[in-house]
């Protein structure tokens, strides 16, 4: 896993990816925000950097974004390959360069507990990582037309996150967002979320 390239492709786009054990680029380790082109590009590096070794098993998780909205949306998108069982962690590409990568994973710490993962190690290296092995679900969840999620995600999410917390309070609630700016904080389809509530 190579978490930042050499090379720049501008805008919202990153240069970070997966290669095999034969140095060759995984199209399967690129992360889409919507339809089209993926955001992630094919990173330029030296293969003969220092790699640090990780052994265990590994599901890779995509980009990790630190904002708790663009991380629901875009960096569980392949948890639903945890039913699968047998991990030693999750492993993401980091959205921010950082000089402790622990600052991007902890505050997800709670969110995999009440997956009922909680006993996780969470990554996003700095550097590059030769993963010991590394499963690569397809993304099932995101923006544009993944915000549905597909049925695995979905069904993994309903069965999984919140199971072991004992429910409190009044039985219907909600709080809508739907007066913030839109790049403030609104959510997103929040009018039709609204009419179906």
């Amino acid at each position: 896993l190579v978490p930042w390239g050499s090379n720049d492709p501008g805008g919202a786009r990153r240069a970070a990816g997966l290669f095999d054990a034969g140095g060759g680029y995984l199209t399967a380790g690129e992360c889409h925000r919507y339809d089209g082109d993926p955001i992630t590009v094919q990173p330029e590096h030296d293969p003969a950097a220092p790699v640090q070794d990780l052994p265990g098993r590994y599901l890779f998780g995509g980009l990790l974004y630190g904002h708790f909205g663009h991380f629901l949306c875009e960096s569980t998108g392949r948890l639903w390959a945890l039913e699968q069982g047998g991990f030693d962690g999750v492993i993401w590409y980091p959205k921010l360069q950082l000089g402790h990568p622990a600052k991007l994973t902890k505050p997800y710490v709670p969110f995999f507990a009440a997956l009922g993962h909680g006993g996780l190690k969470l990554i996003a290296p700095q550097t590059p990582v030769r993963i010991g092995e590394l499963v690569i679900a397809a993304q099932g969840f995101g923006i544009g037309t993944l915000s549905a999620g597909t049925p695995e995600y979905r069904r993994f999410m309903r069965g999984h996150l919140g199971r072991a917390i004992a429910p409190a309070g009044s039985a219907r609630l909600y709080i809508s967002r739907a007066g913030l700016p839109v790049k403030r904080g609104s959510m997103l389809l929040e009018s039709r979320i609204e009419t179906l509530l």
